[in-house]
C-alpha cells in the first residue's frame, strides 16, 4: 500500500542511495570497506537510541524478530568478516536486499509504516532511514562488485534464513506479533490459504515461498553476470573493428 506521503519520501530515497552508491564506484575497495562499516556503526547505534528512547512505553514489535533485523547480522558479517564469513554475510545481505527492494516499492507502508511521521516521531524515522541505508549498503555491495556468486549460496542463505526462522516464530506465537507475516500473511494467497488450511500448512508454504523467491533472486543475480559479460564481449569487438 501506498499513502501520499511514500509519493515523495520514496523515489527521493531511492534516488539518493543510487547517486551515494553510484559515487562509491570511485573509492577504492579499502575504503568502500570502511564506509560500509561506518554506515554499519550508524545503524547499531540508531538501533540501541530506538531501544533506549522507546524504553517508557515497550512493545513486543520492537523486539529484533522482524525479518528487517536480520540485516543487523548480515550486514555486519559482509562488514566486519573477512574469507568466508565476509562471503556468507555478502551472500544473505544479496537476498535479503533484493528482498527489501521489492516490498518496499510493491507495500511501503509494511516496512516503513507511514512517512508523514517521518519528522515528529522518532520509529517511524528510525525505520525509514533504517532500510534506506540498509539498501544503501546493498547497492554499495552490488557495485563495488563485492558479491561474486558461488555454489553452495542457496544451500548458505537457507541455514541463515533457517537461523532466523527457529528464533522468529517462537516469538511471533509468544509475543503474538506478526513478525514478517508469520502469524498473518501480507499476500492475500497466502491469508486465505491460512484461513482455510492453517497455520501450520501457512508456514510450510510460506517457507517453500520463500526459498523459491531466493532461488529467483540467484538466477536474476546470474543472469545479470551473463548479460554484462555479454555486453562487455560485444564492446570489445566493436572496439577492434573499429581499430582495424
Amino acid at each position: 500500500m501506498w499513502y501520499p506521503s511514500h509519493f515523495i519520501t520514496i523515489p527521493l530515497g531511492y534516488l539518493t542511495i543510487f547517486l551515494l552508491a553510484f559515487l562509491s564506484r570511485k573509492c577504492s575497495p579499502r575504503a568502500r570497506v570502511w564506509i560500509v562499516r561506518a554506515l554499519m556503526l550508524l545503524l547499531f547505534a540508531g538501533e540501541i537510541a530506538k531501544q533506549v528512547i522507546l524504553h517508557d512505553h515497550y512493545s513486543p514489535n520492537y523486539l529484533p524478530f522482524h525479518y528487517s533485523s536480520t540485516y543487523y547480522v548480515s550486514f555486519a558479517l559482509y562488514a566486519f568478516g573477512r574469507g568466508r564469513v565476509r562471503h556468507y554475510g555478502a551472500c544473505a545481505s544479496y537476498v535479503g536486499g533484493l528482498f527489501l527492494l521489492v516490498t518496499m516499492t510493491v507495500n511501503p507502508h509494511s516496512v516503513v509504516g507511514d512517512t508523514a511521521y517521518l519528522f515528529t516521531h522518532y520509529y517511524p524515522a528510525h525505520s525509514y532511514f533504517y532500510h534506506m541505508a540498509v539498501l544503501l549498503l546493498w547497492l554499495i555491495m552490488l557495485f563495488g562488485h563485492d558479491y561474486q556468486l558461488k555454489k553452495w549460496d542457496f544451500l548458505r542463505y537457507c541455514t541463515f534464513l533457517g537461523a532466523w526462522a527457529a528464533m522468529a516464530i517462537p516469538a511471533a506465537f509468544r509475543f503474538q506479533v506478526n513478525y514478517a507475516g508469520l502469524l498473518r500473511s501480507f499476500i492475500r494467497p497466502l491469508e486465505r490459504i491460512r484461513l482455510h488450511y492453517g497455520q501450520v500448512v501457512y508456514l510450510l508454504l510460506y517457507a517453500v515461498f520463500i526459498l523459491l523467491a531466493a532461488g529467483l533472486a540467484f538466477g536474476i543475480y546470474r543472469l545479470a553476470v551473463r548479460l554484462t559479460a555479454l555486453y562487455r564481449e560485444k564492446k570489445q569487438a566493436r572496439t577492434l573493428t573499429a581499430e582495424e
